[in-house]
Protein backbone atom coordinates (compact mmCIF):
# COMPACT_ATOMS: atom_id res chain seq x y z
CA UNK A 1 0.00 0.00 0.00
CA UNK A 2 2.90 2.18 0.74
CA UNK A 3 4.51 1.98 -2.86
CA UNK A 4 1.03 2.42 -4.41
CA UNK A 5 0.08 5.52 -2.51
CA UNK A 6 3.97 6.86 -3.32
CA UNK A 7 3.23 5.68 -7.37
CA UNK A 8 -0.18 7.97 -7.35
CA UNK A 9 1.41 10.91 -6.01
CA UNK A 10 4.52 10.62 -8.89
CA UNK A 11 2.12 10.11 -11.69
CA UNK A 12 0.20 13.01 -11.23
CA UNK A 13 3.64 14.87 -12.27
CA UNK A 14 3.60 13.04 -15.45
CA UNK A 15 0.00 13.41 -16.85
CA UNK A 16 0.88 15.90 -19.09
CA UNK A 17 3.00 13.96 -21.58
CA UNK A 18 1.29 12.01 -24.66
CA UNK A 19 0.26 8.85 -24.03
CA UNK A 20 1.73 7.17 -27.31
CA UNK A 21 5.22 8.42 -26.36
CA UNK A 22 7.85 5.91 -25.35
CA UNK A 23 9.32 2.76 -25.07
CA UNK A 24 6.10 1.07 -22.95
CA UNK A 25 3.33 2.59 -25.26
CA UNK A 26 3.16 0.13 -27.23
CA UNK A 27 2.77 -2.08 -24.70
CA UNK A 28 0.12 0.02 -22.74
CA UNK A 29 -1.94 0.04 -25.60
CA UNK A 30 -2.33 -4.03 -25.35
CA UNK A 31 -2.60 -3.64 -22.03
CA UNK A 32 -5.23 -1.09 -22.40
CA UNK A 33 -6.88 -3.59 -24.76
CA UNK A 34 -6.88 -6.78 -22.78
CA UNK A 35 -8.26 -4.55 -19.98
CA UNK A 36 -11.95 -3.82 -21.72
CA UNK A 37 -11.94 -7.57 -23.13
CA UNK A 38 -11.99 -8.67 -19.61
CA UNK A 39 -8.37 -10.72 -19.55
CA UNK A 40 -6.92 -8.78 -16.42
CA UNK A 41 -3.95 -11.61 -15.87
CA UNK A 42 -2.98 -10.57 -19.52
CA UNK A 43 -3.13 -6.47 -18.84
CA UNK A 44 -1.29 -7.08 -15.40
CA UNK A 45 1.34 -8.25 -17.06
CA UNK A 46 1.60 -6.42 -20.04
CA UNK A 47 1.42 -3.54 -17.58
CA UNK A 48 4.35 -4.47 -15.60
CA UNK A 49 6.35 -4.90 -18.65
CA UNK A 50 5.56 -1.58 -19.80
CA UNK A 51 6.66 -0.01 -17.10
CA UNK A 52 9.85 -1.69 -16.70
CA UNK A 53 10.28 -0.40 -20.59
CA UNK A 54 9.48 2.98 -19.70
CA UNK A 55 10.00 3.90 -16.12
CA UNK A 56 9.52 7.78 -16.63
CA UNK A 57 5.97 6.43 -16.72
CA UNK A 58 4.84 5.71 -13.20
CA UNK A 59 1.26 5.32 -14.01
CA UNK A 60 1.81 1.85 -15.80
CA UNK A 61 2.99 0.55 -12.79
CA UNK A 62 -0.13 2.10 -10.84
CA UNK A 63 -2.52 0.46 -13.13
CA UNK A 64 -0.48 -3.04 -13.10
CA UNK A 65 -0.95 -2.51 -9.19
CA UNK A 66 -4.40 -1.72 -9.61
CA UNK A 67 -4.96 -5.03 -11.22
CA UNK A 68 -2.83 -7.13 -8.84
CA UNK A 69 -5.48 -8.31 -6.84
CA UNK A 70 -8.24 -9.49 -9.83
CA UNK A 71 -5.31 -11.02 -12.00
CA UNK A 72 -4.07 -12.96 -8.56
CA UNK A 73 -7.64 -14.06 -8.11
CA UNK A 74 -7.11 -15.59 -11.87
CA UNK A 75 -4.39 -18.21 -11.51
CA UNK A 76 -2.56 -19.64 -8.37
CA UNK A 77 0.74 -20.18 -10.63
CA UNK A 78 2.27 -17.09 -10.67
CA UNK A 79 6.53 -17.04 -10.11
CA UNK A 80 7.39 -16.30 -6.75
CA UNK A 81 8.54 -12.92 -7.52
CA UNK A 82 4.99 -11.77 -8.78
CA UNK A 83 3.84 -12.92 -5.39
CA UNK A 84 5.95 -12.07 -3.20
CA UNK A 85 7.94 -9.18 -3.27
CA UNK A 86 11.66 -9.70 -3.60
CA UNK A 87 14.08 -9.19 -0.64
CA UNK A 88 16.28 -6.41 -1.40
CA UNK A 89 20.10 -7.55 -1.18
CA UNK A 90 22.04 -6.93 2.14
CA UNK A 91 23.97 -3.82 1.81
CA UNK A 92 26.94 -2.62 4.35
CA UNK A 93 25.69 -0.98 7.28
CA UNK A 94 25.98 3.19 6.97
CA UNK A 95 26.57 5.25 9.97
CA UNK A 96 23.37 7.43 11.36
CA UNK A 97 22.90 10.27 9.83
CA UNK A 98 21.90 13.36 12.37
CA UNK A 99 18.90 15.55 11.21
CA UNK A 100 18.24 18.70 12.15
CA UNK A 101 16.41 19.87 14.95
CA UNK A 102 12.37 21.21 13.75
CA UNK A 103 11.85 24.46 13.60
CA UNK A 104 8.69 26.79 14.55
CA UNK A 105 7.40 26.87 10.73
CA UNK A 106 8.54 23.18 10.94
CA UNK A 107 5.59 22.38 13.24
CA UNK A 108 3.37 24.51 11.99
CA UNK A 109 3.16 23.42 8.29
CA UNK A 110 3.13 19.33 10.04
CA UNK A 111 0.25 20.41 11.96
CA UNK A 112 -1.59 22.14 9.03
CA UNK A 113 -4.74 20.17 8.06
CA UNK A 114 -5.11 19.74 4.13
CA UNK A 115 -8.12 19.85 2.08
CA UNK A 116 -9.56 16.89 -0.05
CA UNK A 117 -8.49 16.63 -3.23
CA UNK A 118 -10.50 18.15 -6.18
CA UNK A 119 -10.77 17.16 -9.50
CA UNK A 120 -9.87 20.51 -11.96
CA UNK A 121 -11.44 19.58 -15.62
CA UNK A 122 -11.39 21.56 -18.82
CA UNK A 123 -14.05 23.54 -18.78
CA UNK A 124 -15.90 22.91 -21.80
CA UNK A 125 -19.42 22.16 -23.16
CA UNK A 126 -19.06 18.95 -25.37
CA UNK A 127 -20.74 16.57 -26.95
CA UNK A 128 -21.16 13.01 -26.33
CA UNK A 129 -22.86 9.57 -28.30
CA UNK A 130 -20.61 6.09 -27.27
CA UNK A 131 -21.46 2.63 -27.13
CA UNK A 132 -19.62 0.76 -24.47
CA UNK A 133 -19.13 -0.65 -21.63
CA UNK A 134 -18.53 1.30 -18.00
CA UNK A 135 -14.66 1.37 -18.66
CA UNK A 136 -14.97 2.79 -21.95
CA UNK A 137 -17.56 5.35 -21.85
CA UNK A 138 -15.69 6.83 -18.71
CA UNK A 139 -12.17 6.47 -20.69
CA UNK A 140 -13.79 8.70 -22.86
CA UNK A 141 -15.58 11.04 -21.10
CA UNK A 142 -12.91 12.02 -18.46
CA UNK A 143 -10.25 12.14 -21.43
CA UNK A 144 -12.57 14.88 -23.14
CA UNK A 145 -12.40 16.64 -19.93
CA UNK A 146 -8.71 15.99 -19.41
CA UNK A 147 -8.94 13.84 -16.68
CA UNK A 148 -7.09 10.42 -16.05
CA UNK A 149 -8.63 7.69 -14.10
CA UNK A 150 -7.76 4.46 -12.53
CA UNK A 151 -10.19 1.54 -12.19
CA UNK A 152 -10.69 0.25 -8.81
CA UNK A 153 -9.80 -3.60 -9.13
CA UNK A 154 -13.12 -5.14 -8.43
CA UNK A 155 -14.52 -2.66 -10.57
CA UNK A 156 -16.80 -5.07 -13.23
CA UNK A 157 -17.74 -2.99 -16.39
CA UNK A 158 -20.88 -4.67 -16.98
CA UNK A 159 -22.84 -5.18 -19.98
CA UNK A 160 -22.48 -2.56 -23.01
CA UNK A 161 -24.58 0.34 -23.53
CA UNK A 162 -25.09 3.62 -25.14
CA UNK A 163 -24.11 7.09 -23.29
CA UNK A 164 -25.55 10.03 -25.16
CA UNK A 165 -25.85 13.60 -24.22
CA UNK A 166 -25.76 17.50 -25.62
CA UNK A 167 -24.14 20.21 -24.93
CA UNK A 168 -22.99 19.34 -21.44
CA UNK A 169 -20.41 20.43 -18.57
CA UNK A 170 -18.22 18.13 -16.40
CA UNK A 171 -20.49 18.08 -14.34
CA UNK A 172 -23.39 17.03 -15.90
CA UNK A 173 -21.36 14.50 -17.56
CA UNK A 174 -19.92 12.68 -14.58
CA UNK A 175 -23.20 13.03 -12.82
CA UNK A 176 -25.47 11.42 -15.25
CA UNK A 177 -22.47 8.23 -15.65
CA UNK A 178 -22.04 7.93 -12.29
CA UNK A 179 -26.21 7.32 -12.46
CA UNK A 180 -26.22 4.71 -14.95
CA UNK A 181 -23.31 3.00 -13.85
CA UNK A 182 -23.66 3.01 -10.32
CA UNK A 183 -20.33 4.22 -10.43
CA UNK A 184 -18.44 7.22 -8.13
CA UNK A 185 -15.47 8.96 -8.25
CA UNK A 186 -12.68 9.69 -5.58
CA UNK A 187 -10.09 12.69 -6.90
CA UNK A 188 -6.55 11.91 -6.03
CA UNK A 189 -5.31 15.07 -7.82
CA UNK A 190 -6.33 18.06 -9.73
CA UNK A 191 -6.24 15.36 -12.67
CA UNK A 192 -6.62 11.94 -11.69
CA UNK A 193 -9.47 10.04 -10.15
CA UNK A 194 -10.18 6.85 -9.06
CA UNK A 195 -13.39 5.11 -10.19
CA UNK A 196 -15.17 2.46 -7.75
CA UNK A 197 -18.58 0.56 -7.78
CA UNK A 198 -20.86 2.56 -5.92
CA UNK A 199 -21.81 0.34 -2.79
CA UNK A 200 -21.30 1.13 1.04
CA UNK A 201 -19.03 -1.43 1.50
CA UNK A 202 -16.41 1.18 -1.26
CA UNK A 203 -17.99 4.26 0.38
CA UNK A 204 -16.63 3.35 3.88
CA UNK A 205 -13.13 1.97 2.36
CA UNK A 206 -12.30 4.36 -0.17
CA UNK A 207 -14.14 7.85 0.33
CA UNK A 208 -11.94 10.58 2.25
CA UNK A 209 -13.30 11.38 5.81
CA UNK A 210 -13.66 15.52 6.45
CA UNK A 211 -14.50 18.19 8.99
CA UNK A 212 -16.03 21.19 8.02
CA UNK A 213 -16.60 23.85 10.09
CA UNK A 214 -19.51 26.74 9.20
CA UNK A 215 -19.75 30.10 10.76
CA UNK A 216 -22.71 31.40 12.10
CA UNK A 217 -23.89 34.86 11.17
CA UNK A 218 -25.36 37.46 14.02
CA UNK A 219 -28.83 37.30 12.65
CA UNK A 220 -29.07 33.60 14.00
CA UNK A 221 -29.66 32.67 17.54
CA UNK A 222 -27.66 29.25 18.97
CA UNK A 223 -30.72 27.69 19.33
CA UNK A 224 -31.74 28.58 15.83
CA UNK A 225 -28.71 27.14 14.84
CA UNK A 226 -28.87 23.84 17.04
CA UNK A 227 -32.41 23.30 15.23
CA UNK A 228 -31.18 23.76 11.56
CA UNK A 229 -28.40 21.30 12.69
CA UNK A 230 -30.26 18.59 13.57
CA UNK A 231 -32.74 18.87 10.23
CA UNK A 232 -29.76 18.73 8.50
CA UNK A 233 -28.08 15.52 10.18
CA UNK A 234 -31.73 14.23 10.02
CA UNK A 235 -31.99 14.53 6.51
CA UNK A 236 -28.67 13.54 5.15
CA UNK A 237 -28.08 10.68 7.90
CA UNK A 238 -24.36 13.14 9.07
CA UNK A 239 -22.01 10.87 11.27
CA UNK A 240 -21.25 13.98 13.17
CA UNK A 241 -22.71 17.91 13.73
CA UNK A 242 -21.60 19.65 16.58
CA UNK A 243 -21.99 23.42 17.62
CA UNK A 244 -19.59 25.08 19.68
CA UNK A 245 -21.64 28.60 21.97
CA UNK A 246 -18.60 30.12 22.50
CA UNK A 247 -16.87 30.89 19.19
CA UNK A 248 -20.28 30.18 17.42
CA UNK A 249 -19.26 27.61 14.90
CA UNK A 250 -20.34 24.63 13.45
CA UNK A 251 -18.57 21.36 12.86
CA UNK A 252 -19.75 18.63 10.67
CA UNK A 253 -18.02 15.73 10.14
CA UNK A 254 -18.74 12.80 7.37
CA UNK A 255 -17.36 11.51 3.99
CA UNK A 256 -16.66 14.32 1.59
CA UNK A 257 -19.96 14.43 -0.26
CA UNK A 258 -22.04 14.11 2.23
CA UNK A 259 -20.43 16.97 4.01
CA UNK A 260 -20.56 19.30 0.80
CA UNK A 261 -23.62 19.05 0.56
CA UNK A 262 -24.43 19.80 4.13
CA UNK A 263 -22.73 22.42 4.33
CA UNK A 264 -23.79 24.02 1.06
CA UNK A 265 -27.32 23.13 2.45
CA UNK A 266 -27.01 24.58 6.39
CA UNK A 267 -25.08 27.60 4.51
CA UNK A 268 -28.54 28.43 2.72
CA UNK A 269 -30.71 27.79 6.12
CA UNK A 270 -28.96 30.35 7.73
CA UNK A 271 -28.62 32.96 5.20
CA UNK A 272 -32.18 32.98 3.88
CA UNK A 273 -33.49 35.63 6.86
CA UNK A 274 -35.42 38.50 6.06
CA UNK A 275 -34.04 41.51 7.30
CA UNK A 276 -35.79 45.37 8.11
CA UNK A 277 -33.88 48.25 9.67
CA UNK A 278 -36.39 50.37 11.25
CA UNK A 279 -36.21 54.15 11.27
CA UNK A 280 -36.69 55.69 14.72
CA UNK A 281 -37.47 59.46 15.02
CA UNK A 282 -38.84 61.17 18.41
CA UNK A 283 -39.93 64.33 18.07
CA UNK A 284 -40.56 66.65 21.66
CA UNK A 285 -41.75 69.90 20.44
CA UNK A 286 -42.50 72.96 23.27
CA UNK A 287 -44.46 75.68 23.75
CA UNK A 288 -44.89 78.87 26.00
CA UNK A 289 -47.07 82.21 25.98
CA UNK A 290 -47.79 84.09 28.93
CA UNK A 291 -49.45 87.87 28.71
CA UNK A 292 -49.56 90.81 31.09
CA UNK A 293 -51.23 93.63 30.97
CA UNK A 294 -53.68 96.29 33.32
CA UNK A 295 -52.43 99.30 36.15
CA UNK A 296 -50.36 99.00 38.56
CA UNK A 297 -52.25 100.91 41.52
CA UNK A 298 -50.97 101.35 44.91
CA UNK A 299 -53.31 99.59 48.25
CA UNK A 300 -51.25 101.05 50.83
CA UNK A 301 -49.67 104.51 52.19
CA UNK A 302 -48.35 106.19 54.92
CA UNK A 303 -49.70 109.03 57.59
CA UNK A 304 -47.11 111.60 59.17
CA UNK A 305 -47.59 114.69 61.70
CA UNK A 306 -45.59 117.16 62.48
CA UNK A 307 -45.39 118.33 65.87
CA UNK A 308 -44.39 121.17 67.84
CA UNK A 309 -40.56 120.62 67.17
CA UNK A 310 -38.90 120.99 64.31
CA UNK A 311 -38.80 118.20 62.20
CA UNK A 312 -41.16 115.48 60.50
CA UNK A 313 -42.19 112.61 62.96
CA UNK A 314 -43.60 109.83 60.99
CA UNK A 315 -46.11 107.32 62.75
CA UNK A 316 -45.17 103.89 63.83
CA UNK A 317 -45.51 101.76 60.65
CA UNK A 318 -45.28 103.78 58.03
CA UNK A 319 -43.83 102.10 54.81
CA UNK A 320 -40.49 103.29 53.68
CA UNK A 321 -39.45 105.13 50.27
CA UNK A 322 -41.80 107.26 50.21
CA UNK A 323 -41.14 110.82 48.70
CA UNK A 324 -43.68 112.86 47.64
CA UNK A 325 -47.07 114.00 50.51
CA UNK A 326 -50.02 115.72 50.68
CA UNK A 327 -50.13 118.50 53.14
CA UNK A 328 -53.08 119.55 55.28
CA UNK A 329 -54.57 120.41 58.97
CA UNK A 330 -52.31 123.67 60.50
CA UNK A 331 -50.22 124.12 63.47
CA UNK A 332 -49.77 120.92 65.84
CA UNK A 333 -52.31 119.31 63.74
CA UNK A 334 -50.16 119.28 60.40
CA UNK A 335 -50.51 116.17 58.84
CA UNK A 336 -48.72 114.70 55.46
CA UNK A 337 -50.25 111.80 53.60
CA UNK A 338 -47.69 109.83 51.38
CA UNK A 339 -48.15 109.39 48.20
CA UNK A 340 -46.80 106.30 46.13
CA UNK A 341 -46.40 105.77 42.53
CA UNK A 342 -48.94 104.38 39.66
CA UNK A 343 -48.36 102.56 36.40
CA UNK A 344 -50.16 101.13 33.64
CA UNK A 345 -48.41 98.18 31.46
CA UNK A 346 -48.71 95.45 28.95
CA UNK A 347 -46.42 92.81 27.76
CA UNK A 348 -46.48 89.62 26.04
CA UNK A 349 -44.17 86.81 25.81
CA UNK A 350 -43.76 83.99 23.28
CA UNK A 351 -41.13 80.83 23.40
CA UNK A 352 -41.01 77.24 21.08
CA UNK A 353 -38.45 74.94 20.98
CA UNK A 354 -38.30 71.69 19.50
CA UNK A 355 -35.91 68.55 19.49
CA UNK A 356 -35.78 65.34 16.93
CA UNK A 357 -34.01 62.08 18.29
CA UNK A 358 -33.11 59.54 15.42
CA UNK A 359 -32.30 55.78 15.93
CA UNK A 360 -32.34 53.10 13.15
CA UNK A 361 -32.87 49.25 14.83
CA UNK A 362 -31.81 46.48 12.49
CA UNK A 363 -34.07 43.36 12.87
CA UNK A 364 -34.92 39.59 11.90
CA UNK A 365 -37.99 38.48 10.60
CA UNK A 366 -40.53 37.45 13.76
CA UNK A 367 -37.07 38.72 15.84
CA UNK A 368 -37.77 41.48 18.87
CA UNK A 369 -35.72 44.69 18.50
CA UNK A 370 -35.94 46.86 21.81
CA UNK A 371 -34.30 50.46 21.59
CA UNK A 372 -34.29 52.42 25.28
CA UNK A 373 -33.75 56.55 25.10
CA UNK A 374 -33.17 57.85 28.64
CA UNK A 375 -31.29 57.44 32.05
CA UNK A 376 -30.98 54.30 33.87
CA UNK A 377 -32.28 55.12 37.50
CA UNK A 378 -31.28 53.30 40.84
CA UNK A 379 -34.50 52.39 43.37
CA UNK A 380 -33.70 50.92 46.58
CA UNK A 381 -35.59 48.00 46.69
CA UNK A 382 -34.01 47.31 50.42
CA UNK A 383 -32.37 48.90 53.23
CA UNK A 384 -32.10 49.54 56.88
CA UNK A 385 -34.81 51.01 58.76
CA UNK A 386 -34.65 52.27 62.28
CA UNK A 387 -31.66 53.36 64.90
CA UNK A 388 -28.34 51.86 64.28
CA UNK A 389 -28.50 50.38 67.63
CA UNK A 390 -31.42 48.48 66.84
CA UNK A 391 -30.56 47.19 63.57
CA UNK A 392 -29.50 43.24 63.58
CA UNK A 393 -26.06 42.20 62.50
CA UNK A 394 -27.49 39.45 60.38
CA UNK A 395 -29.71 41.65 58.51
CA UNK A 396 -28.87 41.73 54.94
CA UNK A 397 -27.45 44.83 53.60
CA UNK A 398 -29.20 47.55 51.26
CA UNK A 399 -29.77 47.02 47.41
CA UNK A 400 -30.97 48.43 44.96
CA UNK A 401 -31.88 48.00 40.86
CA UNK A 402 -31.61 50.39 37.97
CA UNK A 403 -34.77 51.14 36.04
CA UNK A 404 -34.85 52.60 32.63
CA UNK A 405 -36.21 55.99 32.65
CA UNK A 406 -37.50 57.44 29.48
CA UNK A 407 -38.81 55.91 26.53
CA UNK A 408 -38.70 52.02 25.35
CA UNK A 409 -39.52 50.91 22.34
CA UNK A 410 -39.53 47.18 21.20
CA UNK A 411 -40.71 46.63 17.73
CA UNK A 412 -40.94 43.16 16.26
CA UNK A 413 -41.32 43.32 12.48
CA UNK A 414 -42.94 40.49 9.91
CA UNK A 415 -42.07 40.69 6.68
CA UNK A 416 -44.76 39.54 4.09
CA UNK A 417 -42.76 40.58 0.94
CA UNK A 418 -40.00 42.27 -0.83
CA UNK A 419 -41.72 45.68 -0.42
CA UNK A 420 -44.48 45.43 2.73
CA UNK A 421 -43.66 44.79 6.20
CA UNK A 422 -45.87 44.56 9.31
CA UNK A 423 -44.94 46.04 12.54
CA UNK A 424 -45.15 45.13 16.05
CA UNK A 425 -44.53 47.72 18.27
CA UNK A 426 -44.48 48.12 22.27
CA UNK A 427 -43.61 51.91 23.36
CA UNK A 428 -43.35 52.74 27.44
CA UNK A 429 -42.97 56.15 28.69
CA UNK A 430 -41.16 56.04 32.33
CA UNK A 431 -40.67 59.19 34.25
CA UNK A 432 -40.25 59.99 37.88
CA UNK A 433 -43.61 60.76 40.06
CA UNK A 434 -44.39 63.05 42.45
CA UNK A 435 -45.02 61.56 45.32
CA UNK A 436 -42.43 58.82 47.49
CA UNK A 437 -43.49 55.82 49.66
CA UNK A 438 -40.62 55.12 52.13
CA UNK A 439 -38.41 57.40 50.95
CA UNK A 440 -38.36 55.27 46.99
CA UNK A 441 -40.02 57.83 44.29
CA UNK A 442 -43.01 56.86 42.71
CA UNK A 443 -42.30 55.50 38.38
CA UNK A 444 -45.24 56.87 36.56
CA UNK A 445 -45.61 54.74 33.90
CA UNK A 446 -47.70 54.95 30.00
CA UNK A 447 -47.57 52.26 27.33
CA UNK A 448 -49.12 51.58 24.28
CA UNK A 449 -48.96 48.68 22.20
CA UNK A 450 -50.04 48.40 18.31
CA UNK A 451 -49.68 46.43 15.04
CA UNK A 452 -48.87 48.42 11.84
CA UNK A 453 -48.56 47.23 8.07
CA UNK A 454 -47.06 50.03 5.77
CA UNK A 455 -44.76 49.84 2.75
CA UNK A 456 -40.89 49.92 2.46
CA UNK A 457 -39.82 53.68 3.01
CA UNK A 458 -43.19 54.83 4.43
CA UNK A 459 -43.62 57.06 7.82
CA UNK A 460 -46.26 56.04 10.27
CA UNK A 461 -46.86 57.97 13.54
CA UNK A 462 -46.92 55.16 16.25
CA UNK A 463 -47.24 57.06 19.72
CA UNK A 464 -47.48 60.78 21.45
CA UNK A 465 -47.40 61.93 24.63
CA UNK A 466 -49.22 65.65 24.87
CA UNK A 467 -49.30 68.07 27.96
CA UNK A 468 -51.27 71.20 28.01
CA UNK A 469 -51.37 73.77 31.02
CA UNK A 470 -53.07 77.16 31.20
CA UNK A 471 -52.83 79.37 33.98
CA UNK A 472 -54.36 83.20 34.51
CA UNK A 473 -54.16 85.61 37.58
CA UNK A 474 -56.01 88.94 38.37
CA UNK A 475 -55.17 91.17 41.11
CA UNK A 476 -56.59 94.23 42.40
CA UNK A 477 -58.07 97.10 44.48
CA UNK A 478 -61.01 94.90 46.33
CA UNK A 479 -64.19 96.15 45.21
CA UNK A 480 -62.86 98.66 42.68
CA UNK A 481 -61.46 95.46 40.36
CA UNK A 482 -64.96 94.06 39.92
CA UNK A 483 -66.25 97.12 38.05
CA UNK A 484 -66.70 96.33 34.55
CA UNK A 485 -65.39 98.88 32.79
CA UNK A 486 -62.52 99.95 35.92
CA UNK A 487 -61.77 96.48 36.47
CA UNK A 488 -59.93 96.19 32.63
CA UNK A 489 -57.88 99.30 33.82
CA UNK A 490 -57.45 98.90 37.63
CA UNK A 491 -56.60 95.48 37.91
CA UNK A 492 -53.26 93.59 36.92
CA UNK A 493 -53.89 90.32 34.67
CA UNK A 494 -51.59 87.34 33.89
CA UNK A 495 -51.82 84.85 31.84
CA UNK A 496 -49.58 81.99 30.82
CA UNK A 497 -49.99 78.72 28.23
CA UNK A 498 -47.81 75.86 28.05
CA UNK A 499 -48.19 73.02 25.57
CA UNK A 500 -45.96 69.81 25.08
CA UNK A 501 -45.78 67.33 22.37
CA UNK A 502 -43.78 64.37 22.19
CA UNK A 503 -44.37 62.10 18.65
CA UNK A 504 -42.52 58.53 18.33
CA UNK A 505 -42.57 57.82 14.29
CA UNK A 506 -41.30 55.23 11.99
CA UNK A 507 -40.17 54.02 8.91
CA UNK A 508 -39.08 50.29 7.78
CA UNK A 509 -36.29 49.47 4.96
CA UNK A 510 -36.50 46.16 4.08
CA UNK A 511 -33.15 44.89 3.89
CA UNK A 512 -33.33 41.37 2.44
CA UNK A 513 -36.68 39.92 1.11
CA UNK A 514 -38.18 36.93 2.95
CA UNK A 515 -37.18 32.92 1.50
CA UNK A 516 -40.29 32.27 -0.30
CA UNK A 517 -39.22 35.24 -2.89
CA UNK A 518 -35.58 34.57 -3.77
CA UNK A 519 -33.80 31.95 -5.52
CA UNK A 520 -32.20 28.68 -3.26
CA UNK A 521 -29.03 26.96 -5.01
CA UNK A 522 -30.03 24.14 -6.48
CA UNK A 523 -28.02 20.88 -4.54
CA UNK A 524 -27.38 17.40 -6.25
CA UNK A 525 -26.89 14.53 -3.96
CA UNK A 526 -28.83 11.61 -5.90
CA UNK A 527 -30.32 8.79 -4.05
CA UNK A 528 -30.22 7.84 -1.00
CA UNK A 529 -27.95 5.89 -0.95
CA UNK A 530 -25.82 7.64 -3.44
CA UNK A 531 -23.97 10.89 -2.57
CA UNK A 532 -22.70 13.18 -4.93
CA UNK A 533 -22.55 16.81 -3.84
CA UNK A 534 -22.05 19.87 -6.15
CA UNK A 535 -18.93 21.23 -6.82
Amino acid sequence: MVKYALALLTAVLYLGRAEGAGPGAELARQARTAERKGDSLKAYLLYSQAAAADPGRPEYWMRSQALRTRALQRTASLPASLTQPARPAAKPEKPPVTLPDATEDDLKEGRQPLPPARLEPRQAVLDFDINGDAKAVFEQVLKAYGIDQVFDADYAPGTPFRFRLKQVDFTTAIRSLEAATSSFLVPLSAKLCMVYKDTQQKRNEAEPMVAVSVSLPNTVTVQEAQELGRAVQQVLEMRRVAIDNGTRTVVMRDTVSKVRTAQLLYEQLIQLRAQVMVEVEIVDVQGRYETNYGASIPTSTGLGFFGGKAGFNLLPGLPAGFTRFLMFGGGVSTAALAIADARLFANFTRSNSQSLFRASIRGVDSQAATLHVGDKYPLITQQYLGSGSGVSPLAAPPSFNFEDLGLTLKVTPRIHSAEEVSLQVEAEFKLLGSGSYNGIPVIANRKFASVVRLRAGEWAVMAGLMSEAEARSVSGIAGLGRIPVLSALLNQTSRSEEQGQVLVVIKPHILDAPPEEGSARALFTGSESRWNAAP
